[in-house]
């Protein structure tokens, strides 16, 4: 299967020209490492205190823009943030996807991530044309804002509502990377999959389960996973 990636996208430094210490780590495309607008008034503050100017540094190239986020993060991680008072650095956010967002790093055992390396290799996909992936995204990105508008979910209690709301999450965060070429279809589709698999899993354990559950979002999670599984389905290869 073709990678149709986009793999525009880079991770820089600023580094300041007299003492050879990073003062910012960015992503970007084009020209955004030499772009001095957009700036924070902490990298202006910053840079008119050098006594030599800066100079930019590619860390890294010919990336996609999530593999961007998480070189631009472990960079910052690496050279610290003056912010946090343990680095060189007048990034405001620690970088990565959704960086205002609060991030967590899962481990997850060697063991378990071999066993799923193994079963997204042994799945495979059909990709679609151009039109006809636009036509399934805009179909799932309707149905799965319908779904979230029926649910009538204010606030998750239940692990059903938990899951119903984090699978829609996912699947509407696989069309945003799939729409920009930050995941390849096959990424795509396993997630879609995965997910019409997950919340068939909390629709069986909240049959089985005690009575917590809500008949009628038991059946709206229901349609979720049957849509999942139908728009996928036309491209999984058996």
């Amino acid at each position: 299967m073709a990678d149709d990636l986009d793999r525009s996208y880079y991770v820089y430094l600023h580094i300041d020209k007299a003492t050879g210490v990073p003062l910012y780590v960015g992503k970007g495309k084009d020209r955004r490492a030499q772009n001095t607008e957009d700036r924070s008034s902490h990298w202006h503050s910053k840079v008119a205190s050098l006594t030599d100017g800066y100079v930019v540094e590619l860390a890294a190239q010919n990336l996609t823009e999530l593999e961007a986020w998480d070189r631009e993060r472990e960079l910052i991680l690496k050279h610290g943030r003056l912010c946090d008072g343990n680095g060189t650095l007048v990034n405001i956010q620690d970088g990565g996807e959704e960086s205002f967002l609060v991030q967590m790093e899962i481990k997850l055992p060697d063991a378990i991530g071999e066993l799923l390396q193994r079963d997204f290799e042994s799945r495979q996909y059909h990709q679609p044309g151009a039109d006809e992936q636009t036509g399934l995204l805009d179909r799932l990105e309707k149905r799965l804002e319908e779904f979230e508008r029926d649910s009538g979910i204010e606030e998750e209690v239940t692990n059903l509502e938990m899951a119903f709301g984090q699978v829609i999450w996912q699947v509407q965060r696989a069309i945003k990377f799939r729409r920009r070429r930050s995941l390849s279809w096959k990424e795509f589709a396993y997630e879609v999959d995965t997910s019409a698999e997950e919340i068939e899993d909390e629709i069986k354990d909240a049959l089985d389960g005690p009575g917590e559950n809500r008949p009628a979002l038991i059946e709206l999670a229901g349609k979720l996973r049957q849509v999942l599984l139908c728009e996928i389905a036309k491209f999984t290869v058996h």
